[in-house]
């Protein structure tokens, strides 16, 4: 994969979080975000593993000395 593509496809998966936030509420009034989801479960996941990765990939950058975690 290329860096463009890299970036673009962070950009899309930026903006469709960002749009499931926003129709939280209703969402969850639905029930479609219910813990029990199974597309829930499974982006909950992902995130959680693409964070991890993310992370240790920051910790290995050639002149970062600081790690900046939230």
């Amino acid at each position: 994969m290329t860096t463009d593509k890299f970036i673009r496809r962070s950009k899309i998966i930026a903006e469709h979080l960002s749009e499931i936030a926003f129709h939280s509420d209703r969402i969850e009034l639905e029930g479609v975000l219910h813990p029990v989801n199974s597309e829930l479960r499974e982006v909950v996941s992902a995130q959680e593993r693409l964070l991890n990765a993310v992370e240790r990939l920051l910790d290995k950058l050639p002149g970062r000395t600081v790690s900046q975690k939230p």
